[in-house]
Formats: structure tokens, sequence, C-alpha cells
């Protein structure tokens, strides 16, 4: 890591520590966490948008040329993958979803941030971390054969209910990321192995991330940790996206730390999305 990069994160975490207090479950009397996490509920619900373009557009700027019918396209492009749907019918019993589930309700967020936002950015670099079933890594694999470039990094642990804010078991006789399509593969580093032991060594490795998406541990200290730490390796324009942000502030108090809007689509107040500034930002 070179002493801009390094003066960089420092500068990143002197700047969320300065405005956030780490949220923890509220104690009987414990009015302060409750009324900040009443507010941020509040803020993900007005922030919220139901059109995917104009959701899209407030992530990635108007320079795009972003309209309906584009990211309808895109939306179909999943719709239509054979094997991805295999997949998914082969496993529908263990997930507890057909496919046809798999392309509406809370998933279209994951859909229009890991799907459609990939296919338009076009990345080389995208790391994840959190993958159990692999449904979101699918997503990316597939937008990234569709732009026949970038690779994916995935860090996970087998999932396992009650540890590391997991509520679901992988089961027996079953591989981390099993929905992913065999297919689809070429493009994907799966590093077995805990986040917190393996994240820091992958971004000296790959240097520069385009699209980083939190989905492992979602307690408020990690979360707030994962996104210090791949901020600074993000480019102009690089993405930041984050499951279960309503579990906790840290995404709320990351965002407002760097001065970057939350992109939220209203099918899921859980999910939210950041980009990096272009030109000179409280990272620099």
């Amino acid at each position: 890591m070179d002493m801009t990069l390094a003066r960089a994160q420092r500068a990143v975490r002197r700047s969320a520590r300065s405005l956030t207090r780490p949220w923890r479950p509220a104690a009987s009397n414990g009015a302060e966490p409750d009324r900040r996490m009443a507010q941020w509920a509040d803020v993900r619900r007005r922030q919220a948008m139901a059109d995917p373009a104009r959701c899209l557009e407030r992530l990635l700027g108007p320079k795009r040329g972003i309209t309906p019918a584009m990211v309808q396209e895109l939306f179909d492009e999943v719709a239509a993958c054979d094997s991805l749907r295999r997949s998914v019918e082969r496993y529908k019993d263990v997930i507890g979803k057909d496919f046809q589930a798999k392309l509406s309700g809370v998933v279209v967020a994951a859909i229009l941030f890991n799907y459609v936002a990939t296919r338009i950015v076009r990345p080389e670099v995208v790391v994840e971390t959190g993958c159990a079933t692999g449904w979101t890594s699918a997503l990316f694999l597939l937008a990234l054969r569709q732009n026949g470039k970038g690779h994916l990094y995935t860090i996970d642990l087998p999932a396992v209910s009650g540890e590391l804010s997991m509520d679901w078991t992988l089961p027996a006789g079953l591989e981390t990321g099993f929905l992913a399509p065999e297919e689809l593969r070429d493009r994907w580093t799966l590093i077995i192995g805990d986040a917190r032991a393996e994240l820091m060594p992958l971004l000296a490795k790959v240097r520069q991330v385009d699209i980083f998406y939190h989905d492992s541990d979602h307690t408020y200290q990690h979360m707030m940790w994962e996104y210090t730490s791949v901020w600074p390796h993000l480019p102009p324009g690089g993405l930041l996206v984050s499951d279960d942000i309503g579990w906790n502030t840290a995404a709320w108090d990351f965002s407002r730390a760097m001065s970057r809007p939350l992109a939220i689509h209203g099918s899921n107040l859980n999910f939210g999305a950041m980009a990096k500034a272009v030109g000179p930002s409280p990272a620099a």
C-alpha cells in the first residue's frame, strides 16, 4: 500500500469515527439508540425511490443516460438466463423460492444494484463479502459474462445459523455459492475464510476495487470496518453496495461522513448503495 493510499485510509477512518458513535442494541433504558434507529428508518423511507431508473441515476449520475427501457432490458437478461433458472429451480426446496420469486419483491434491489449497475459500470474488479447460496454472486458473474470483462472475488465462511448474523445454515452436502451456475464461474475466485482475515490481503493484491458488496457480518463495528477499509480502494465513481443497512446505522453514518448520497430502491429499504465522488472527495 503506497503512502497516498495509507493517508487516505487514515483520513476516512478519522472522518467516520468523528461523526459516529457505534450503535448497540438498546438496554431497557436506552432511549438514544432507539431514537437514532427510528430516525434512520425514517431517512430510508424518505430516500427510497420506486422508479428503478431514477434510483440508478441517483447512484450513477445523470451522464449515463439511464432510461426505464434500458433498465428493463437489463432486468430481462436475468430472467432470460437459462442456467440461472435451472440452478434456482434445482434448489428451490433448499432456498424456499422458485425462479420467478427470485425476480420480484425485495430481491429487485439486489438485481438493480448488483446486476444492472454492474452491466452499466462495466467493472474490472468486484469484491463481495458474504455469499451463502451464491445468488448475488451469480448476478455479478452473469453481468461480468455479459460485459465480456471483469472478475469477482468473494470471501465467505459456510453459513451457520446464529453465527456472524446468519439465520440460515448451509445444508450438508452443499458448498458455499451452490446457486452460481458452473458455466459462469470462470470469472470467479471464491475465498473460503473470515473477511476479517482475508479482506485486507485481497485489497492489497487487487489494489483497486470498482464495485464492493457487503453481505457478511452485519454488526455496526464490522460493517464500518469493511466500508472504511474498502473506500480508499474505490476509484472515482466506484460503488459501495450493502445489504442489511437497516440492522444498524453504519451505512447512514458512513454516507454522512463521506458526504455521499445513499441510493435505496423502494422494493427493499434494507439494501443501499453509494458511489465515490468523481473528483476531490472527503476520502482524498
